[in-house]
């Protein structure tokens, strides 16, 4: 093993933060390695939640996902850039009427959270990404924001990759919606920022230096690192091991994929 791929004894890993896409599956295709993956780390012991700037779909929604790909997972392994989202909303803007657009099972979902979703006569506004997304309501909110609401959004990604290559992600309609008002979100809720980490730690609770987070996305992913929490980069999605140089955060580990991991993890013991 090289120096990037050792699991330093000291550092003592309670649970292990996955992306999804790119880390566990490519879209619909999971990784023959990741239930080996997985039990590895119950055997081990160190918990694993899953985490992703994906807010198209709810944490009940990844769960059935997640069985029909043959992972054994519960709502409270999921944790989603939406609920990221809705907690700052719950601390910052609580009980405004907020304007999402976003899905309506992400929508629903940030109801359960305590957010006061509305279909019109917005107080504040939030972006999420939809794979339905109609005109219609890109229209209205993107009118909403060129108005002034308050307007946060729920992650960066500018693609989200899948099988046959990607689909434009909510980060690129942030750039159609500047390119028409002039504004962007005043908070971004996903991955890399704090605000994800912070709910993680309350979701887990685990403090952020027993934490590690694994991805394949140097600028989502890793960049989480620069709050204080351990990153692993996986070669099996959008980063390589050339694009590590000019990051602007850096990998403290880097893994072919979660396999070799699984095998570091364990080795540390």
């Amino acid at each position: 093993m090289t120096e990037k791929n050792i699991i330093k004894k000291k550092h003592n890993i309670k649970c292990v933060m996955l992306d999804l896409d790119g880390t566990v599956y490519l879209g619909s295709r999971l990784f023959d390695f990741t239930c080996d993956f997985l039990e590895r780390m119950k055997r081990i012991g160190i918990k694993y939640l899953f985490l992703t700037n994906n807010s198209s779909m709810s944490a009940d929604d990844y769960v059935k996902k997640f069985n029909r790909l043959g992972i054994p997972a519960r709502l409270e392994d999921v944790l989603t850039s939406a609920h990221a989202a809705a907690d700052y909303i719950n601390c910052t803007y609580n009980g405004k009427r907020t304007f999402v657009m976003g899905s309506e099972s992400t929508k629903s979902e940030l109801a359960a959270h305590g957010v006061n979703v509305c279909d019109d006569d917005p107080e504040m506004l939030l972006s999420a990404f939809d794979l339905n997304l109609s005109y219609d309501t890109l229209t209205r909110f993107t009118n909403y924001v060129a108005a002034g609401y308050p307007y946060i959004a729920t992650h960066p990604d500018m693609v989200c990759p899948n099988e046959n290559g990607f689909w434009p992600d909510l980060g690129s309609f942030t750039e159609l919606i500047f390119a028409c008002t002039g504004r962007r979100p005043e908070k971004i809720c996903g991955k890399p920022s704090e605000q994800i980490l912070v709910a993680a730690e309350h979701k887990t609770g685990f403090s952020r230096e027993n934490l590690l987070m694994v991805g394949d996305r140097l600028n989502t992913d890793i960049a989480l690192g620069e709050h204080g929490v351990r990153t692993a980069l996986v070669l099996t999605g959008e980063s390589k091991t050339g694009d590590i140089a000019g990051a602007r955060v850096r990998p403290t580990y880097v893994f072919d994929s979660i396999k070799e991991l699984g095998e570091a993890l364990e080795a540390k013991l």
